[in-house]
């Protein structure tokens, strides 16, 4: 006989509880890797604005994985370099700025949170430029020299833009290539319950049990939209967007890879959705940077999200 969906929501529910609670190790002086930060940040912004991919390129590590608002996760260098060499090749960025909003260290690992400034055009193209302002996450890794490599960057918009398939590259790899693979299975089963409870209250449109994977301190960085802080308006927000009528008929949320970190847990997830309502049916897909955290209790709750959407083929 089978058993009730509740007992399996449960289930997962109660697996999702087991975690180590580890202890950070500090790594560089903060003063030192705020520096590095800085000069990362530097560059990327000298690849935008000369519309050279190779400057962006020496950012990251070899493994790395890049997260452009509409494009699918790059993974690796060569996916990299091949997008950015493309999109460098259409548009023209005449601003590119970002601004640090706050960091946190974890081990080895430092993440930067901020957001972004930008003004660009088709090349060729007498049209007035577009501006947007945007937010950002990095995961930046500190090698045994005390240097910094991007280990993943995602960057997403306050609004979507007019012409989002300009930022769409074609490219053969799959997302997802397993390059930052789990070591822990109770961490791989930890998140895949969670990651199971998260897409139920998708498919339930229950914007309440949405909000309580997040602390109460946490930032959301959504889709199309303001960074959203704090439980006072993370819960009326994820209560309200899920309140449109939009039947769920197919919904799958897991990870490319993620990094136990002690206190703090990395994740890299994606998402994929099918859905309906009275004007029609319709697919999404996307991906993002979640930093967990570890409570007292060894639970794990969102500390800091963002979440980007991949344009429809």
């Amino acid at each position: 006989m089978s058993k009730p969906k509740f007992f399996t929501t449960s289930a997962f529910f109660l697996l999702a509880m087991i975690a180590q609670l580890q202890v950070c190790s500090q790594g560089l002086a903060s003063r030192d890797w705020k520096i590095k930060i800085a000069d990362g940040n530097r560059l990327i912004a000298s690849a935008y604005h000369s519309g050279d991919a190779s400057k962006l390129n020496s950012v990251f590590d070899a493994a790395g994985l890049a997260m452009q608002e509409y494009q699918p996760t790059l993974s690796g260098i060569k996916d990299i370099r091949h997008y950015y060499t493309e999109l460098f090749s259409r548009l023209q960025f005449l601003q590119y700025e970002v601004k640090t909003s706050e960091t946190f260290q974890a081990n080895d690992r430092i993440i930067e949170i901020g957001q972004s400034h930008l003004s660009f055009q088709k090349k060729d193209s007498s049209a007035a430029p577009t501006n947007v302002t945007g937010k950002y996450m990095q995961v930046w890794a500190i090698d045994a020299q005390g240097n910094l490599k991007l280990k993943a960057r995602a960057e997403g918009y306050f609004r979507n833009l007019e012409q989002p398939n300009l930022f769409v590259v074609p490219i053969k790899s799959e997302e997802g290539a397993e390059k930052l693979a789990a070591h822990s299975s109770s961490l791989r089963h930890q998140l895949y319950a969670l990651n199971t409870l998260m897409a139920e209250a998708v498919r339930r449109r229950d914007g309440n049990l949405r909000a309580d994977f997040f602390t109460n301190d946490a930032a959301f960085m959504p889709f199309a939209d303001t960074i959203k802080t704090g439980m006072a308006v993370l819960r009326p927000y994820l209560i309200q967007y899920n309140s449109y009528p939009v039947t769920i008929d197919s919904i799958a949320i897991s990870n490319t890879g993620f990094e136990d970190l002690g206190t703090y847990v990395i994740e890299y997830p994606w998402f994929k959705v099918q859905g309906h309502n009275t004007e029609g049916s319709g697919r999404g897909s996307g991906k993002g940077i979640r930093l967990w955290r570890r409570n007292k209790d060894c639970c794990l709750q969102i500390f800091r999200e963002i979440g980007l959407h991949n344009h429809p083929e």
